[in-house]
């Protein structure tokens, strides 16, 4: 079976033009409003610029690589290995940026949906909804059947 597939449009939309605004907006918020950025991941914490700065501008270089991956690499190329091998990596992130999440919030508020801050809503919503679209892009749910060649 060839590795080159039609990727499915719902997955080429949302992971190569949709998912790389989401990790733009992430770039633009550490990198320029740090303080609204730090409230939004870690609520418990002010912005204190001499510890932050260097962190958070490292942040939104790795939001922008995740950008580049996104919205270039995966334009050129067709190839599903190439993409499974992207989005399993922007997988493991999704997975630390959970754990992150947690840690930073405790297990009792992330149970709690209703102990949620409207920017915990959209940010987890929109990071747990990727994370679902990736694995199921990794296994391959809503993509056509190819029919195996015969080699002669």
């Amino acid at each position: 079976m060839t590795s080159v597939q039609r990727i499915p449009t719902l997955y080429r939309t949302m992971l190569s033009w949709v998912e790389p605004v989401f990790c733009a907006s992430g770039t633009v918020l550490a990198m320029f409003d740090p303080t609204r950025y730090i409230d939004t991941m870690t609520p418990h914490f002010a912005y204190d610029p001499p510890v932050h700065r260097i962190l958070l501008d490292q942040v939104g270089a790795v939001y922008l690589l995740m950008a580049f991956n996104s919205a270039v690499v995966l334009r050129v190329t067709d190839d599903l290995r190439v993409w499974k091998a992207v989005m399993g990596g922007i997988w493991v992130s999704d997975m630390l940026h959970i754990r992150a999440t947690v840690k930073e919030l405790g297990v009792d508020v992330i149970l709690n949906p209703l102990a949620w801050r409207a920017v915990d809503s959209i940010n987890l919503g929109i990071l747990v909804g990727m994370m679902l679209l990736r694995i199921a892009f990794i296994f391959e749910i809503g993509f056509e059947k190819q029919s195996k060649r015969k080699r002669r």
